[in-house]
């Protein structure tokens, strides 16, 4: 008997050690994958500038006007608003240019990337081309 007490407390000690590494993975997994914002200052603002491509899209549906639907979308997603509206600033190839104020955190940046990033609006495909960072006085 004093077999099988042993092996039944080695086995209860085995599947709690296992509970206690997968719980800790688990936890460590979370915290380093949970978003964090930062505080910004008021007078940051970033300009990011966006290329529409498309494609097999209706030939009705203008870039900058999908481009424009897709930004405003995008921009419920982060904490910082589109200060004005976006515009675009050439038209071969077609880009449009747009300011948060305040400037988007690295996070924001991440999730606005990835939002217009996607393929969604009627194989409509905006590449960000760049996010430059600036004060104002």
């Amino acid at each position: 008997m004093t077999a099988t007490t042993g092996r039944d407390r080695l086995r209860w000690f085995r599947n709690v050690a296992l509970f206690v590494l997968v719980t800790g993975g688990v936890l460590l997994a979370r915290d380093h994958t949970q978003s964090t914002h930062s505080a910004m200052d008021p007078a940051s603002r970033l300009r990011v500038v966006v290329e529409p491509v498309h494609n097999r899209s209706e030939p009705s549906q203008d870039l900058a006007t999908v481009a424009r639907a897709r930004i405003e979308f995008c921009d419920l997603e982060v904490s910082s608003a589109i200060e004005g509206r976006p515009t675009v600033a050439s038209e071969d190839p077609v880009t449009v240019t747009l300011i948060f104020s305040p400037a988007l955190d690295q996070t924001d940046r991440k999730q606005f990337r990835g939002c217009v990033e996607d393929w969604q609006v009627d194989n409509h495909l905006l590449r960000v081309r760049s996010m430059q960072e600036y004060r104002v006085r």
